[in-house]
Formats: structure tokens, sequence, C-alpha cells
């Protein structure tokens, strides 16, 4: 939907907008939501990243591949499985999905998050369990891994429907935890970051084949430039409760947790750096 041209994939993604349309009159009595209308002045279309003022091509491109992605599986639950049966642990397959993403690598980052935030939140508000393949999220997430940053941009909003969708025992859950710590990380969240982190760190650094399977997620290991992402999961927890104790103005909490930060910090600089303010304050 980002290319110029008419193909397959943008026929499906029209239907799957009609679709979306078709339940949105259902609901609510127009067939798109509040944020999508320029001229709304609800309170859902401040309650979000602005799409209004992007041009209106570019608005329905970035919406309509987020539709395609998360909202196709549900006009079409039968085909999903038999997506799941052909690839069950969600390292490759989905060629759609691999498709979108790899379009997806040249988007603005900030828009494409806000698009896909709109359409996450839809879902979200949905009250049945989700037909979409934690295969598919996975899958999705593994294409974006060229272009980190949107990767991780796109991957916490999109982390947000994993607990809606169904556990498959192929698939394990140590990147949505890694990605859902983010997103809690980025709301402020600092304790419920901390417990996500524990899990992901405990899913993805394991075993050295773990932390070798996480590389797509996490990124390369290269110490002598200050760069440990296994370090840095490490010591996230205590990251996390550093910020809460600073943010709660226990001083105390936040020397344990900072000793804590050091501790497992490594050679990664920005993690190390998290400290480094108390350190100085402290004189040591």
């Amino acid at each position: 939907l980002l290319g110029r041209r008419v193909g397959l994939d943008t026929i499906v993604g029209l239907g799957v907008l009609a679709m979306v349309a078709q339940r949105g009159t259902a609901r609510t009595g127009h067939p798109l939501p509040a944020w999508v209308r320029s001229d709304s002045r609800e309170e859902e279309a401040r309650s979000m990243l602005d799409l209004r003022a992007l041009p209106q091509r570019e608005k329905l491109a970035l919406l309509g591949t987020a539709t395609l992605l998360l909202v196709a599986p549900i006009g079409d639950p039968a085909a999903e499985q038999q997506q799941v049966r052909r690839w069950p642990d969600g390292s490759f397959g989905f060629p759609l999905v691999q498709a979108l993403a790899a379009r997806l690598r040249t988007a603005d980052e900030v828009r494409a998050e806000a698009a896909f935030a709109a359409v996450v939140a839809e879902l979200d508000d949905q009250p049945d369990r989700l037909p979409i393949s934690r295969q598919r999220l996975q899958v999705f997430w593994r294409a974006l891994s060229k272009r980190p940053s949107l990767q991780l941009a796109l991957g916490r909003v999109t982390s947000r429907l994993w607990s809606a969708t169904a556990a498959h025992a192929a698939v394990p859950e140590g990147a949505a935890l890694w990605l859902q710590a983010q997103d809690a990380e980025q709301l402020g969240a600092h304790a419920a970051a901390a417990r996500l982190y524990e899990s992901a760190g405990r899913q993805l650094l394991r075993l050295p084949s773990d932390r070798a399977r996480a590389r797509w997620l996490l990124g390369e290991r290269d110490p002598a430039n200050g760069v440990d992402p296994v370090a840095a999961l490490a010591a996230a927890p205590a990251r996390m409760r550093l910020m809460a104790a600073r943010a709660a103005g226990d001083r105390a909490a936040e020397r344990a947790a900072a000793a804590a930060v050091a501790e497992f910090a490594g050679r990664d600089a920005a993690t190390r750096a998290t400290v480094s303010n108390l350190t100085e304050d402290s004189g040591r």
C-alpha cells in the first residue's frame, strides 16, 4: 500500500478497509473512526498522536497498511490458521506480512507509529479474543529488524495486542515481553516495566542459544564501543526500580537500585549513564 502500483495486496487491503468501515458504521454510525475524520472534535482524536494534519494520501496509506496487517485475520480466521500450520514458530513465512514490513522501512517513524496506534486502539476495544496469530506479530517484528528504531516503535504499539491473542507453544513470549516492557517504560509505568523486563530476561537470556536467537530484537553486542544489549536487559529491572525510586523521592531505594544497575550494566554506556547523575551527586 505504500508503493505506487496496484496489486493483489492493495485490493485485499481495500476489502479489509471496507470491512472496517462496515463495522464502524454499525458501532458508531460513521464508517471511519474519530481519529481519521478531519473534522472530528471528539476527545478520542486528542488522546493519541494527531493524524489529522497528515496529507490524506499518506494517512490512508499508513492506516491501510496497519489495517491490512492487523485486521485481515479478523476477516478470514481460517486463512490465518492455515498460515500458522505452515509456519508454526513465527520465525519466517507470512509473505504478505513481510512485504508490508519491507514497505514500512521507508515510512516516517512517528507517523507510522501514530497510524498503528490508532488501529491497535480500535482492536483493543474488542471484547473477544482476536484471531490475530502470535506468529504474525513475531514475523512482523523480525521483518522490521533492519530498521531498529521503527521496529521498536511499531513493536511497542502492536505488542499491546499480545495478551488478546491465543497462546501457541511454538512461539516463545520473550520478544513480546521485551516490547511490552519498552512500552510500559515509555508510558512511565516503571513497576510494570520492571516485572516485564524480568520475565523477558528469563526467556531471552537463559541460555547462550537464547541470546543468539534474540539478536534480531536486541541487536548486536559491541561492548568495546559501549553497546551491550544483553547487559542492558539484565540491568533493566533494576533501572526501572531506580526510575520509580527517583520519581517517589526515595533516596534509600534509589541508591540500592543504582548499585544493582551498576552491577549488571557491564559496559553498556546508555545503561551506566542512568546512574551517573546519582554518582556525581553522592561525590563518589
